[in-house]
């Protein structure tokens, strides 16, 4: 972004903490109380469609934070929006994504990945169940579920991120017919046709299922496909082929207990999915149960692993400093 504004209402920008596609995120001061926040800056384009899509996604990106207010669910401070850009505040909820544990560490013990699934479906059901002031379910759907988007915090809190792509029904009319969004590599098959409609809670868990492979094998079930066209094709059309062959990769890493879950996410069609992040998360606490027990120990031994992980990738040379926006 050009041009990047030193103040936005009451925050002093300082540095830049990360940026993706649309947006760019700050490290910025509020003036009001001198406690540092993540700003997260989206310029809206002057004209067209773009430019109403844009604003609609930063509305729905904070209308859906500051309704969710959840543990797991990074918290907002403020939405400013201008001529030429939206500006949304929120705290540093923590330091390293798990995206960079797998770059520093590779793959995570099965017990701890057990561990940050459950912690993780605890903020998804919450999002999932959310209702409007009548008792309405909103129907949203997080639509960007991949490492990167997941943080570490503080005694091995894990908060759900990025909420730029959210969709809930009232919000189909804002984007376009066959509109994909999403990162390729974590889309469903639905999501990666299109079909924005059709988006809901078991999307999430598809890409979820990815996600848990990846952190089990440091290797996401459909990786190796050469364009981003290729991978979502792969996606739509090779989910048979994937699971088996990360059922195989599961099994010969001693990982076996986590292929009936596995088989229960990466399914093409989602009524064969579980139905819902709870569902998952009372089979990942059974799986966990069977593997460790459920002891005070091994809570103890989680968040010494987390502050290990923590060391290891803020020590490397290459390391970046994280928001809970990037």
């Amino acid at each position: 972004m050009q041009n990047v504004p030193t103040r936005i209402g009451p925050y002093r920008l300082g540095r830049l903490l990360g940026k993706g596609a649309l947006s760019q995120v700050y490290l910025a001061v509020d003036e009001r109380n001198g406690q540092n926040y993540a700003l997260k800056l989206t310029p809206i384009p002057s004209e067209g469609e773009d430019r109403v899509s844009r604003r609609a996604l930063c509305r729905n990106e904070a209308f859906v934070l500051f309704t969710a207010r959840h543990p797991g669910i990074v918290t907002p401070r403020d939405f400013i929006e201008e001529e030429a850009f939206s500006a949304l505040t929120m705290s540093l909820a923590g330091k390293v994504t798990l995206e960079q544990v797998l770059k520093q560490q590779g793959k995570i013990p099965l017990p701890f990945v057990l561990e940050i699934g459950i912690r993780i479906c605890t903020a998804l059901q919450h999002l999932h169940t959310l209702c409007d002031e009548a008792g309405n379910p909103l129907g949203i759907t997080h639509n960007d579920l991949k490492p990167g988007n997941l943080l570490l915090g503080r005694s091995g809190h894990v908060f759900l991120i990025d909420f730029g792509v959210v969709t809930f029904p009232w919000s189909f009319h804002e984007l376009s017919e066959n509109q994909t969004m999403g990162t390729p590599l974590y889309t469903s098959p639905e999501q990666a046709l299109g079909r924005i409609t059709e988006l809901d809670a078991r999307s999430d868990l598809f890409a979820l299922g990815g996600v848990l492979v990846e952190l089990t094998l440091n290797k996401h079930p459909f990786h190796g496909y050469p364009t981003s066209f290729d991978t979502m094709k792969g996606i739509v059309a090779d989910t048979y082929q994937a699971l088996a062959f990360t059922s195989n990769h599961l099994k010969d890493a001693g990982c076996g207990r986590m292929i009936p879950i596995i088989r229960g996410l990466l399914q093409k069609d989602p009524r064969d999915r579980f139905p819902s992040a709870r569902q998952l998360e009372l089979a990942l606490r059974a799986c966990k149960k069977e593997l460790v027990g459920s002891t005070k120990k091994h809570q103890a031994l989680f968040t010494r692993f987390y502050r290990r992980w923590c060391k290891r990738v803020t020590r490397t040379p290459s390391h970046k400093p994280t928001s809970c926006l990037a």
